[in-house]
């Protein structure tokens, strides 16, 4: 299990320690100031993290356990080449523009292919910056932890969908190759875009079900696609597919065929006159209503009364 926390300030920051163990800190800056390097000795002075992961675009990535006491930071030079999080400036750079990525505007569009895709160009771009194995598994632990924070934007329990036994980080060390780590993201990105799907489809189901009530509660009224789609915070476009797809009738079929019912009714168990019956079920022009009633049900609204009368 993977908990993230994002903070705005160093305070916030120190305030989260009080509160939280914290194994990895991620320090994601444009230049390191010494605001941070006053942050990176107040943590240091807690014991605490277990690692600090510096990322800016003037610097070279440190990776450092806490050394208690210190009073400097090491220059970039003195990182260790054997160090499990060791990478060069060009992962760095990388890092510093991967939430840009396209991989995670098309993660929340939950289109599991488009996102095979967008994985694929990432990891041709990794293998392109010709970077080292150690310095590939910092760019997919970055690739983690945004897909983390997305889901957890998104509203998604990290847990649910991959259980509280997932070790990501220990299967990205183990990997011993960029092909295995492109291969361990398509099957986390792809649980990802389920349940992301899932919970879409039902939303969606939910608003169907909704748009579908109001309309045979309001039929009378001026309903219209666009009018709806508004109100349920769709494009008219998509909400006309979307009806379709769930109910097997357009949108207008559907109306006309709530109307055609209602007036079923009216027809039946009242002796109004063919108009007065048009205008209380939501058509203005009795010439209309009576020939999408006689497209409906075969007969024009007069032989349907007559009919049932017979009845």
């Amino acid at each position: 299990m993977i908990e993230v926390s994002r903070v705005s300030s160093a305070q916030e920051a120190l305030d989260l320690w009080d509160q939280e163990f914290v194994d990895v800190v991620l320090i994601y800056v444009q230049s390191l100031d010494a605001g941070h390097i006053a942050l990176i000795k107040a943590l240091e002075q807690k014991n605490r993290p277990k690692k600090i992961v510096i990322v800016s675009q003037d610097s070279r990535q440190v990776a450092r356990e806490p050394a208690a006491g210190s009073n400097e930071l090491p220059k970039s030079d003195t990182v260790s080449q054997s160090s499990p999080l060791h990478c060069s400036a060009s992962s760095a750079s990388m890092l510093c523009r991967l939430h840009q990525h396209e991989l995670f505007e098309n993660l929340k569009s939950d289109t599991n292919r488009q996102v095979r895709v967008s994985l694929r160009k990432l990891f041709a771009e990794i293998t392109g910056l010709g970077l080292d194995l150690d310095a590939v598994r910092v760019v997919s632990g970055g690739v983690l932890f945004l897909t983390y924070g997305l889901l957890a934007e998104l509203g998604y329990c990290a847990d649910e969908i991959y259980g509280l036994d997932f070790r990501p980080l220990e299967t990205i060390a183990a990997m011993k190759s960029a092909a295995e780590l492109e291969s361990f993201f398509a099957v986390f990105l792809a649980r990802a875009c389920k349940a992301i799907s899932d919970h879409n489809g039902n939303t969606n189901r939910k608003k169907i079900e909704a748009i579908c009530h109001y309309m045979q509660e309001n039929y009378v009224t001026d309903v219209s696609l666009s009018t709806l789609a508004k109100r349920y915070r769709m494009s008219p476009s998509y909400l006309s597919s979307l009806f379709a797809k769930s109910t097997g009738q357009t949108f207008t079929t559907y109306l006309t065929n709530c109307r055609i019912s209602k007036a079923k009714e009216i027809l039946k168990h009242t002796d109004k006159r063919i108009y007065e019956v048009a205008m209380e079920v939501g058509f203005k022009d009795p010439y209309y209503f009576s020939n999408r009633f006689k497209q409906v049900t075969g007969n024009s609204p007069s032989e349907y009364r007559e009919r049932v009368v017979k009845q």
